[in-house]
Parts: C-alpha cells; sequence; structure tokens
C-alpha cells in the first residue's frame, strides 16, 4: 500500500493516495506515530524521506475522519481505478465518494441520453456507504458529465425551461433507479444554468437526495464566470459546490505549480461570503504534473513518481515559497530534461488552511507517491 507523502494528515486525500492490495487488508507497514512525529510535514523533504515513508499508514486510523472544517468528497476515477478498493477500506473518511460514471447527452427535443450506467455496482456501493460513529458516510453521488454538446442544445437547456425540466427528469430518475444518494452535475456552463439547476434541485430534494454542482475556478487572463453573485445565486438551490482549484500551470509547457495557495485563496475570497463558504468544496490535485521540452505536460501518479524518484538523474526537491509546492528535476534515459511539480506534506498543510475557509474535494483514483503515518 502506498500513502501519500503530501495528504496523509488530511481526511479527505485517502482516495486519491493508496494504492491497495486488498480491499480489506492493506499491503504495506503501518504504525502509530504520526508525520509531524516523523517531521515529514517540511518545506525541507529529500528523496528517502519518500522512498522510506511512502507505504506507512496510521491503521488505528483508517476509518477516522480528522478533517473537521467541513464535507470531504472524493472522485473516483476510471484512468486510476484502485480508488474503487480505497473508499471500502477508508470507510468513514469520505462524506461523499463520487464515481464518474456517466456521460449526459440531448439526442433531441427534449431528448436525453445518459451512457456509463452499465459502470453502476450495487455491490461497491453498499460495502462503501454506510455508518460510522452513527455518522452516515459514502454516500454515493456520482458524476454526470455534459458530453458532446453542440451550441444549440446548450442554448436549448438555457433558454426553454421544458428542456430543463426534461433532463432534470432524466436525472432525478436515474438517481431513484439506483437509490443514489444525490449527484455531481459537470456542465461546463453552471452560471448559465440556475433554473435548470433549482428544477433538478427540486427533484432530488424532494426525496432526500443531494445536488453538487461543479464550477470552474477563475484564472488570470481569463473570462471571469463566477462571481459573488453567481455563486449566491447557485448556492441558493445547490447543497455544495466543487471548484476545480488545479490543473493552473498544465497549459504552460516551461512548467510551474498546480494549484497555488494564493490562487485557491483568491478564488474562496473572491466567489464566497461568510453566509455561504461552507457550500464550497475546493478541489486538491492528488497528482503531480511533468514538464519537459520535448513532450505536453503529463500528469503523473503516486507509482510514476516513486519510478521516477528509484531512479537516475533525479535533482534536489525544492520549495517554492510562492506557491507553497515541491517540484523536482530529473533527466529521462534519452536525456531530456524533465520538471515535475507534486503534492507533498507540507502542500497538504497549506491546502488544509485554505480548506478551513470551505470544505474540501479530491479525485479517488491520483495516487500520488509519500509517506503518511496519520490523517
Amino acid at each position: 500500500m502506498r500513502v501519500s507523502l503530501f495528504a496523509a494528515f488530511v481526511s479527505l486525500a485517502i482516495a486519491a493516495t493508496f494504492q491497495l492490495g486488498t480491499a480489506h487488508e492493506p499491503d504495506g507497514a503501518h504504525g502509530s506515530q504520526s508525520v509531524f512525529d516523523k517531521k515529514l510535514v517540511s518545506t525541507r523533504i529529500t528523496v528517502s524521506d519518500i522512498l522510506n515513508n511512502h507505504g506507512k499508514y496510521d491503521a488505528a486510523r483508517a476509518h477516522t475522519k480528522l478533517f473537521e472544517a467541513g464535507a470531504t468528497l472524493v472522485y473516483v476515477t476510471p484512468w486510476n481505478n484502485h480508488g474503487y478498493d480505497v473508499v471500502k477500506y477508508f470507510k468513514g473518511k469520505f462524506d461523499f465518494v463520487s464515481p464518474v460514471w456517466y456521460k449526459v447527452q440531448r439526442v433531441g427535443e427534449q431528448r436525453y441520453e445518459l451512457t456509463g450506467g452499465h459502470d453502476v455496482d450495487k455491490g461497491w456501493m453498499e460495502e462503501v456507504r454506510g455508518r460510522v460513529n452513527d455518522k452516515l458516510v459514502g454516500k454515493i453521488v456520482p458524476r454526470f458529465q455534459f458530453h458532446g454538446w453542440s451550441r444549440e442544445d446548450l442554448v436549448a437547456l438555457v433558454q426553454n425551461e421544458s428542456e430543463a425540466k426534461a433532463l432534470a427528469d432524466v436525472l432525478a430518475e436515474e438517481c431513484k433507479k439506483h437509490d443514489f444518494n444525490g449527484l455531481v452535475l459537470e456542465s461546463g456552463i453552471p452560471t448559465y444554468l440556475p433554473v435548470f439547476f433549482g428544477l433538478l434541485a427540486g427533484q432530488l430534494h424532494g426525496y432526500g437526495r443531494e445536488l453538487i454542482v461543479v464550477i470552474p475556478p477563475n484564472r488570470e487572463g481569463s473570462l471571469q464566470l463566477l462571481t459573488q453573485e453567481t455563486f449566491k445565486q447557485l448556492a441558493s438551490v445547490a447543497d455544495y459546490l466543487s471548484l476545480m482549484t488545479y490543473d493552473y500551470s498544465s497549459s504552460k509547457p516551461t512548467g510551474g505549480p498546480n494549484a497555488p495557495i494564493d490562487w485557491m485563496e483568491e478564488n474562496i475570497d473572491d466567489i464566497t461570503n461568510d453566509s455561504n463558504r461552507r457550500k464550497l468544496l475546493l478541489g486538491l490535485n492528488m497528482y503531480g504534473m511533468d514538464f519537459s521540452p520535448r513532450d505536453e505536460p503529463q500528469a503523473v501518479v503516486g507509482n510514476q513518481v516513486l519510478e521516477i524518484l528509484r531512479g537516475p538523474g533525479v535533482g534536489t526537491i525544492n520549495w517554492d515559497k510562492e506557491s507553497e509546492e515541491h517540484w523536482f528535476e530529473y533527466k529521462d534515459p534519452q536525456g531530456v530534461s524533465h520538471q515535475v511539480w507534486t503534492p507533498t506534506l507540507k502542500v497538504g498543510a497549506g491546502a488544509r488552511r485554505c480548506g478551513g475557509k470551505g470544505k474540501e474535494d479530491v479525485p479517488g483514483g491520483a495516487d500520488p507517491p509519500g509517506g503518511g503515518l496519520r490523517w
């Protein structure tokens, strides 16, 4: 079992940080000593710190959520699907579990088609969902993502309430059919859909289900779609809003941080207020980015980073004070230089500081490397 050096102490990150041998007894050393006792929450970490500690965790707290600022949501992603086992073993750390199952397409006037329902696993759902310390945990809220929509399709949904009702009916019926606890909706245009979200939330709330809406972060130099007013409008109908505060530098060939701390804080402060901030789920990346002059930036998960660190040509792990992230350089077998920005325990500490302003969500199949003993 491998646990993240970055987020191991924060309960929200666990499904993103583990690779399991089995769902019931992870393979790997464990103990009761915390990452703070081990002095691993530091700007000064070494390659050996990661390689010597990445498989350790605190088994006594495997089902205890330590993040107390609010709700946690974890995405279980198909591109690293051992997250399905992770959330079973660490049941209790996640309020919401969102398997990335569904695509939503408009196939005609007031006609919508869902694909991905064949992935629904009722047995897995029952293992993940349940009560820990008299609290319902592991609530299943699959992600539904718009796919293949034309401009005409989007305009119809925005402007025609009959279209909005038709789609809300389809989504609500799917939740009833599979006994989901709600759903996560990623549309790409959330600020244009308050009527639709209101109709959908009304149906879901009518039988005790919840709605989580994915929202994009504001970026310097881009059109600012989210304001305090638009967030207030969405928060008036949705139970939570999931903010995608990651991939900050993924379009920069020269490399850079994944989620600069000041950018995350600015997004929180710019779009929320004291009364609705509790509805914000702050996105945290549990994967790194590998930049090189030869290739497009590539996301790297835990096993990949560990493999790089075990190889030759790895430099010192550096701390960037401005973004509050770690990075290092290495050369591949062809002699090409690479720069990797990756989360660490110290990065997690900063993110947790932000998370105290809102709530937190993470991608659940990301599996970054590291070593944590208490989270």
